[in-house]
Protein backbone atom coordinates (compact mmCIF):
# COMPACT_ATOMS: atom_id res chain seq x y z
CA UNK A 1 0.00 0.00 0.00
CA UNK A 2 2.88 2.36 0.76
CA UNK A 3 4.29 1.71 -2.70
CA UNK A 4 0.91 2.41 -4.30
CA UNK A 5 -0.22 5.47 -2.32
CA UNK A 6 2.92 7.01 -0.81
CA UNK A 7 2.72 9.16 2.36
CA UNK A 8 -1.09 9.17 2.31
CA UNK A 9 -0.95 5.48 3.16
CA UNK A 10 -0.44 6.39 6.84
CA UNK A 11 -3.95 7.78 6.94
CA UNK A 12 -5.22 4.63 5.25
CA UNK A 13 -3.50 2.50 7.88
CA UNK A 14 -5.31 4.44 10.62
CA UNK A 15 -8.59 3.83 8.79
CA UNK A 16 -7.72 0.15 8.60
CA UNK A 17 -7.14 0.07 12.35
CA UNK A 18 -10.55 1.68 12.85
CA UNK A 19 -12.12 -1.02 10.68
CA UNK A 20 -10.36 -3.66 12.77
CA UNK A 21 -12.13 -2.34 15.86
CA UNK A 22 -15.55 -2.54 14.18
CA UNK A 23 -15.29 -5.90 12.37
CA UNK A 24 -14.11 -9.36 13.39
CA UNK A 25 -10.58 -10.16 12.33
CA UNK A 26 -11.66 -13.13 10.23
CA UNK A 27 -14.03 -11.00 8.13
CA UNK A 28 -11.44 -8.26 7.75
CA UNK A 29 -8.78 -10.74 6.64
CA UNK A 30 -11.12 -12.26 4.06
CA UNK A 31 -12.04 -8.84 2.69
CA UNK A 32 -8.37 -7.82 2.56
CA UNK A 33 -7.52 -11.00 0.64
CA UNK A 34 -10.26 -10.21 -1.89
CA UNK A 35 -9.07 -6.62 -2.18
CA UNK A 36 -5.49 -7.77 -2.74
CA UNK A 37 -6.64 -10.24 -5.38
CA UNK A 38 -8.55 -7.52 -7.23
CA UNK A 39 -5.79 -4.93 -6.80
CA UNK A 40 -7.95 -2.44 -4.91
CA UNK A 41 -6.02 -0.22 -2.54
CA UNK A 42 -8.71 2.04 -1.12
CA UNK A 43 -10.57 1.76 2.19
CA UNK A 44 -13.81 2.46 0.37
CA UNK A 45 -13.36 -0.79 -1.57
CA UNK A 46 -12.47 -2.67 1.60
CA UNK A 47 -15.60 -1.34 3.33
CA UNK A 48 -17.69 -2.44 0.34
CA UNK A 49 -16.21 -5.93 0.54
CA UNK A 50 -16.92 -6.03 4.28
CA UNK A 51 -20.55 -5.06 3.69
CA UNK A 52 -20.92 -7.78 1.06
CA UNK A 53 -19.60 -10.43 3.41
CA UNK A 54 -22.44 -12.44 4.84
CA UNK A 55 -21.92 -14.75 7.78
CA UNK A 56 -22.05 -18.42 6.87
CA UNK A 57 -24.92 -20.25 8.49
CA UNK A 58 -24.19 -22.81 11.18
CA UNK A 59 -25.15 -26.25 9.94
CA UNK A 60 -26.27 -28.92 12.36
CA UNK A 61 -25.41 -32.51 11.62
CA UNK A 62 -28.06 -35.18 11.92
CA UNK A 63 -27.37 -38.36 13.83
CA UNK A 64 -29.70 -40.36 11.61
CA UNK A 65 -31.31 -39.81 8.25
CA UNK A 66 -33.63 -42.01 6.18
CA UNK A 67 -31.32 -41.89 3.17
CA UNK A 68 -28.18 -42.87 5.08
CA UNK A 69 -27.83 -46.44 6.26
CA UNK A 70 -26.58 -47.40 9.66
CA UNK A 71 -22.89 -48.34 9.85
CA UNK A 72 -23.82 -51.81 11.07
CA UNK A 73 -25.39 -52.47 7.67
CA UNK A 74 -22.07 -51.82 5.97
CA UNK A 75 -20.18 -53.91 8.51
CA UNK A 76 -22.47 -56.86 7.72
CA UNK A 77 -21.79 -56.44 3.99
CA UNK A 78 -18.00 -56.59 4.33
CA UNK A 79 -16.50 -60.06 4.05
CA UNK A 80 -14.74 -61.63 6.99
CA UNK A 81 -11.36 -61.12 5.34
CA UNK A 82 -11.18 -57.70 6.95
CA UNK A 83 -11.63 -58.97 10.48
CA UNK A 84 -8.49 -59.86 12.46
CA UNK A 85 -7.54 -63.48 11.87
CA UNK A 86 -6.91 -65.77 14.78
CA UNK A 87 -3.68 -67.69 14.69
CA UNK A 88 -4.18 -71.44 14.78
CA UNK A 89 -1.29 -73.17 16.38
CA UNK A 90 -1.22 -76.92 15.88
Amino acid sequence: MVQQRGPISTRVLHGLLALAQKHPVKELEAAAQKALHHGTWRLRDLRTLLEQAVPSPQLDFLETHPLIRNLDTYRDCVPDCFTPATINQT
